[in-house]
């Protein structure tokens, strides 16, 4: 597994197979889009929007296939988000989860971000809720 540059043929690939297509159509207004890939095939696409210089709204989008590796998966992106948000020297890192979505919920969980307040018809009319990661160190 390795991360890349985000392209427009991944966006498209993972429009197609993905858990959950929020997010896709803001790719253009993120700062920074990668892709992270699994023998050639892109299994989750992310980003962040750099709010102010010491937070970010971060987005993601997995594919099914991310899921089959789900320990893998949530262990890479993980680390990429604390070694990227160090190197952009953010200490908050924001995502709006849809919580009637287990899979979304769990996965911002295991990626150590905490629920915060619920923003209620902020997805698209659906129930989403703030969540946090603070990062600790210099």
């Amino acid at each position: 597994m390795r991360f890349r540059e985000c392209t427009l043929n991944d966006l498209d690939y993972i429009a197609e197979h993905s858990t959950n297509q929020k997010g896709l159509e803001h790719y253009e207004n993120v700062d920074l889009a990668q892709t992270l890939e699994h023998e050639g095939e892109p299994l989750v696409v992310g980003g962040f929007k750099i709010m102010t210089p010491t937070a970010a709204f971060t987005w993601m989008t997995w594919t099914d296939k991310a899921l089959e590796f789900r320990t893998v998966s949530y262990r890479t992106v993980k680390e990429w988000l604390d070694i990227t948000a160090k190197r952009l020297g953010l200490k908050i890192l924001l995502a709006i989860v849809d919580i009637n979505s287990e899979t979304n919920v769990s996965t911002a969980e295991h990626l150590g971000y905490e629920q915060s307040v619920p923003l209620p018809g902020f997805l698209d009319g659906l129930e989403g809720t703030l969540y946090i990661k603070t990062l600790r160190g210099d």
